[in-house]
Order: C-alpha cells, then sequence, then structure tokens
C-alpha cells in the first residue's frame, strides 16, 4: 500500500504571490514569439501562469526562484531519493499540454538534469499530471522549469512536491507479466517508473510457450524484448527516429539537448529534397546557417537519446548512416556517446567523434564503443559544430542507429 506526504512548498507554486504578477518565476525564451501572463483569477482555483506559444518557433520556459537553485533541505528533499513532482495545466489553445524539467545543482554549479518531461497527452480542463523525478546524488539545490506547450497556449498552477511512503503489508503483491515465447527466442523483461528509463527485470528466458515473471515492486511500465536467433540485438531505443513523441524533436526516446539558437535547427523530417530516409519513413535533420554579413553565432544542434541500458566492459558495434547534402563554410559533425551510472552520474568519457567527411548520399559509420567499469547505460547523441562564419550552411541527415 502506499500513500503521498506533501513537500515544499515550490515558491510561489500556486501563481498567487503577488496576485496577477510573475512572483519568483523567471520568464525565459529564445526565438519565436512567447506570451507570459499571470490571471489573478480562473486558476485551479484563483490565480495562475499561462505560457502563450500559439505564434510558434524557438522554446519559452518558466525558471522558480528567479533562477536561483532552491536548496532541497528547504523542499524536505534529499539527494539520492525519487519524488513526484505534480503540475496542474490545462490547454487554452491549440493541441499540445506542457511539460516540466528538473535541474539539479551542487551549490551553483549544474548537477545533470532529469531532460524536458512532457505527458502523453491534455486537455481543455484543469488536471494534475506526475513527473517522477530522482534527485540526483551530490545535488543540494533544485530549479524548477515549467515547459512550453508547442504552437499552444497552456495554463499552470499548483506546482508541488510528493513523495511514495511505503507501509509493510502483510501480503505481498505484484505484478505477473505473462508473454507467449517461440522456441529458440531469448526474451528480456523489462520495467520503467516513467517508459524512458528501462531496468531488466530478473534475467533473460529463452523457450517456447507462456512465460512469465511476477514484479514483487511494481512499475508504471513493462516491456518484453524479444532476440531472434541469429540477428544481432539493437539496444537503441527508436533507432530510425519512426516514432512520434511530445517533445520538442517530436521523436520518442530522442531530445534536443540543447535549446538552438539563431541559424540552427534540429528536425525530424521525411525527405531533403530528393534524399528520403534511409529506412522507414523518418530521418533526423540537423542544420545550419549563418547569415551574409556581420557578426554571427555559431549555431548549436545537440540531439540526444534517452539513457538506455548496457554492461560495463562489453564490446559494442555502434552504426548509423549519414549524409551531407549541403556543406557550405566550416562545419566538423560529430556523433557522441556519454556513459552514466545507476545513479546517473557521468562515468569516463564523453567520446566525440567527426564523421564530417561523409557526402551527399547515405553512408554508413561504424565505431566500437566499450563502456567503461561503472557504466550502466548510455546514450548517443549527434552535433554538427558549426563555426561563427558567414554564409554558411550544413545539412546532416541521421537514420536508422
Amino acid at each position: 500500500m502506499t500513500a503521498l506526504s506533501a513537500f515544499g512548498p515550490v515558491p510561489d507554486g500556486d501563481f498567487e504571490s503577488p496576485a496577477g504578477g510573475a512572483g519568483p518565476w523567471a520568464a525565459v525564451s529564445n526565438g519565436g514569439t512567447f506570451g507570459f501572463s499571470y490571471p489573478a483569477t480562473g486558476g485551479n482555483p484563483g490565480g495562475h501562469g499561462i505560457i502563450d506559444h500559439t505564434a510558434g518557433g524557438g522554446f519559452g520556459i518558466w525558471v522558480s526562484n528567479n533562477e536561483v537553485p532552491i536548496p532541497i533541505s528547504t523542499l524536505g528533499l534529499v539527494a539520492g531519493r525519487t519524488y513526484t513532482f505534480l503540475m496542474d495545466m490545462k490547454i487554452n489553445r491549440g493541441t499540445k499540454i506542457g511539460g516540466l524539467k528538473v535541474d539539479f545543482f551542487n551549490g551553483a554549479a549544474p548537477n545533470d538534469s532529469t531532460g524536458e518531461k512532457y505527458p502523453a497527452a491534455g486537455s481543455a480542463t484543469w488536471a494534475t499530471y506526475s513527473f517522477p523525478v530522482t534527485i540526483k546524488a551530490g545535488t543540494n539545490g533544485i530549479k524548477v522549469v515549467p515547459l512550453w506547450g508547442p504552437n499552444s497556449a497552456v495554463a499552470y498552477d499548483n506546482i508541488r512536491i510528493k513523495e511514495p511512503d511505503r507501509t509493510v503489508a502483510t501480503i505481498k503483491s505484484g505484478v505477473l507479466i505473462n508473454w507467449l515465447g517461440t522456441n529458440g527466442h531469448i526474451y528480456q523483461p523489462q520495467e520503467s517508473p516513467d517508459e524512458t528509463t528501462w531496468v531488466n527485470l530478473g534475467p533473460p528466458v529463452t523457450g517456447a510457450a507462456v512465460q512469465s515473471r511476477l514484479d514483487e515492486t511494481p512499475s508504471e511500465f513493462y516491456q518484453v524484448l524479444e532476440v531472434t536467433p541469429g540477428t544481432p540485438a539493437n539496444s537503441v531505443p527508436n533507432p530510425g527516429f519512426e516514432d512520434p513523441g511530445i517533445n520538442s524533436l517530436g521523436s520518442d526516446k530522442w531530445a534536443i539537448a540543447v535549446p538552438p539558437n539563431t541559424g540552427a535547427s534540429m528536425t525530424i523530417a521525411s525527405s531533403y529534397g530528393a534524399i528520403t530516409p534511409h529506412g522507414g519513413d523518418k530521418m533526423l535533420q540537423l542544420e545550419s546557417t549563418t547569415a551574409a554579413t556581420g557578426p554571427v553565432p555559431a549555431p548549436n544542434t545537440d540531439v540526444r537519446s534517452v539513457p538506455f541500458e548496457i554492461e560495463a566492459g562489453a564490446a559494442y558495434t555502434l552504426s548509423f548512416y549519414a549524409a551531407h547534402p549541403a556543406k557550405v563554410g566550416g562545419a566538423n559533425p560529430q556523433y557522441h556517446v556519454f556513459f552514466y551510472d545507476a545513479t546517473n552520474g557521468a562515468v569516463g568519457g564523453p567520446i566525440f567523434t567527426s564523421f564530417s567527411s561523409i557526402g551527399a548520399s547515405w553512408t554508413k559509420v561504424t565505431a566500437s564503443v566499450t563502456p567503461p567499469s561503472g557504466a550502466t547505460k548510455l546514450t548517443v547523441g549527434f552535433i554538427q559544430a558549426m563555426g561563427a562564419g558567414n554564409s554558411g550552411h550544413w545539412v546532416t541527415l541521421i537514420d536508422d542507429v
């Protein structure tokens, strides 16, 4: 049995102080057109905040406590423990609901982040949305960051924190996972609290007929991976960018790691000129352009996968297909691999490797990757690394990772 205990409060989590004002919420945007407002009525209840992104483009967020990390001791939080962040939202215009991100700090120094978390869907009436968050080890402060609803106007209220309190029950309960196997195939049941980070539920199983596995500590989500004999298993989730996702990139299990600035874009495309995806209907497109005259910033492009499970010391083959249909000016497209331990702490690396020599047609890139001692998962991603020179234009296409 579980019960929820209140923590916090998040400063001005109900958007009531001051009435009709931003209070400690710092509005931050880059590119596009955003409206930030704070009606004193119509919330859930009372005052609330609105981020209007109906004009599209860029990104817009609030940052708690005027961008100063909130000491977790004042919120009753403990590093290393998992909490549930709750936020009431409704869609005023458009179709996309907002999301949440929590950034971790050790003093003033960043200590990782949850990344963007978006619900699968939203509604036009007030509803409470849950975001499971594990406070990273070594953290003593956090920033709570409500995220915009893409091309929509979204209302926000009652940002708060709760923690599951476990009590002892006299009868063990659990979830029984069942699947129908095929003779000679290998099956690995997995569990996840958020449908993003997956953990093996016991050892793999080989065999036919109905198989089962009992999970005595139930999770929100389950899946069973099947490996057919003679075919290598692909550890990368959504390797062809085919599955859509409600995030800034629009592809499930992949996300924009660094917000784009002037001249940068990261999108999921179905074609670029005459080039179509290497496999399936979708591909990743990184594009950087700079103006012909005057000072220009170096465009930011960085797309990363969610962390996925690996084994330290085991040799893996990383491969993907790439094409560069536009190469004007200086750029150095690279793939990168980051390693993490069980508490999401960085381990070794990261590895950055250039593939700038690839031409305009699909070319397979392969490399051997051996996770260092202590690593339990990794992310793979891509940057374009274009310089700040004038009249630059690079397009990098990625597929089938």
